[in-house]
């Protein structure tokens, strides 16, 4: 280990070289790359079809091709019609391409997941297109279209490691410079993987402009919100405000009508395809609801089934674990939630607080990435509540990212490390929970709080 860090320490300034280019060309490639994804975007969402048709072709093209062949294509095509572009410029040239058409797909859909009336209340009082643009439509937009653009400046970084291959300095080429002399390969490609891992830390789930109808009812209406790996986070607000639906979108129960849904960089429910928004099939939807847990505040346990039984469903028909493995992850999970003793118990011969109990074993034994508790006292006689809370408490404690709709506002507050309010299937306002509670921002909110006990 000190030999490693003697010869960190001798590298220091190579490698400090290599960095510092690389958050260079990061950084002109999404600044250019944002430039370029509005220009894009808003010719996308409100150019007549003739002028959308180049811009789509070029989204498609740029979103279609691999990052490395737009890298090699901006070093070697230019010199083919007598341009002459270096290493540094022909990369910063192919990220920004490879940014913009991604910003302009992405600004695109949330301009169109703005209501209608947004713009219509613009005109209404004499707004010119470009005013309407700059003071109605683009802050709305720029707000719903932060989480994938700090993905695409993620994206973007990591991007940057493939310039080595056309001879750009960045931290990759560096790092192996430096390998060359040393020979400490693991050491270094090590030290070089934490720091891209530190440079590429992205939230969990991104919600970003979803809106949900049940025919003319809007329900959701274009919702923003993001969790980090490890988060707690508690939807609270007045019935009927879009909580629970909210939840339902995530894991794929309702199909929602706009907006995206990313889990660990990945879009749920849908694929783009040719700038048209298609359905994935049952074999892809079920893996991507397999990456979330669902606990139901009417428990949903499976009669036909005993406790453990239906821990190992999951985990025998999904995940496709040998009985004996299953059975033993049951029983841990059983014994997690207080109920070691209840494994052979049909729902039936358990209490509501117990069945609850095992509908959180059921979905933690699946190990997902992130866990959905929808209103899981509401259906409890109040004796029973309790110990339910207490158990969600200590998986919250265990580091587990969950999600919480509940009517518990000493809850939410105890256990949430923010608390979003929904009014009328907007996010209200939201914000730690020691500031929700104690300093509410809005009238609203404030009028919630006081009708409510907490």
């Amino acid at each position: 280990m000190q030999a490693f860090l003697d010869q960190l320490w001798i590298a220091r300034w190579p490698l400090w070289d290599g960095l510092q280019l690389t958050v260079g060309i990061s950084a002109g490639a999404i600044l250019f790359g944002t430039l370029l994804g509005l220009l894009v975007g808003i010719q996308l969402a409100y150019a007549p079809w003739w002028l959308r048709l180049p811009f789509r072709l070029y989204v498609d093209i740029m979103r279609g091709t691999p990052v490395l062949v737009l890298i090699l294509a901006a070093f070697y095509i230019p010199s083919v019609v007598g341009l002459s572009l270096g290493p540094t410029e022909a990369g910063t040239l192919a990220l920004t391409l490879f940014a913009g058409a991604h910003i302009g797909e992405l600004l695109r859909g949330s301009l169109q997941a703005i209501p209608p009336g947004q713009a219509e209340a613009g005109r209404s009082i004499g707004l010119t297109f470009p005013q309407l643009l700059a003071y109605v439509l683009l802050p709305q937009a720029a707000r719903s279209a932060l989480p994938p653009w700090i993905n695409t400046g993620v994206e973007l970084i990591k991007g940057s490691s493939l310039l080595s291959i056309i001879g750009v300095g960045e931290l990759l080429l560096r790092t192996q410079e430096v390998i060359g002399r040393t020979f400490m390969t693991i050491q270094f490609y090590v030290f070089a993987g934490i720091v891209y891992l530190v440079e590429k830390r992205q939230p969990l789930l991104a919600i970003r402009g979803l809106t949900k109808q049940f025919g003319a009812t809007e329900v959701l209406k274009g919702v923003d919100l993001s969790l980090d790996q490890g988060d707690v986070v508690s939807i609270i607000g007045s019935s009927g405000s879009g909580k629970t639906t909210l939840l339902r979108c995530v894991n794929l129960l309702e199909e929602y009508q706009g907006g995206d849904i990313v889990l660990d960089g990945e879009t749920i429910g849908y694929r783009a395809t040719n700038g048209r928004r298609h359905r994935l099939g049952d074999r892809e939807l079920s893996r991507q609801r397999a990456m979330t847990g669902m606990v139901f505040q009417s428990f949903n346990l499976f009669p036909h089934l005993s406790a453990a039984g239906n821990v190992m469903l999951g985990l025998r028909k999904v995940l496709r674990l040998p009985k004996a493995e299953a059975r033993a992850i049951a029983e841990k999970w059983l014994a997690r939630v207080g109920l070691a003793a209840r494994a052979d118990h049909y729902p039936s011969q358990l209490s509501g607080g117990q069945q609850q109990r095992v509908a959180i074993a059921r979905a933690l034994a699946m190990n997902p990435k992130l866990v959905l508790l929808d209103e899981v006292t509401s259906a409890l006689d109040p004796e029973l509540v309790q110990e339910v809370l207490n158990t969600v408490k200590g998986i919250a404690e265990d580091g587990a990212t969950l999600l919480i709709v509940t009517h518990e506002m000493r809850f939410a507050r105890d256990v949430s490390d923010r608390v979003v309010f929904m009014e009328q299937g907007r996010i209200h306002e939201e914000g730690p929970a020691a500031e929700i509670f104690g300093n509410p921002k809005s009238a609203r909110l404030a009028e919630f709080l006081r009708n409510t006990r907490h």
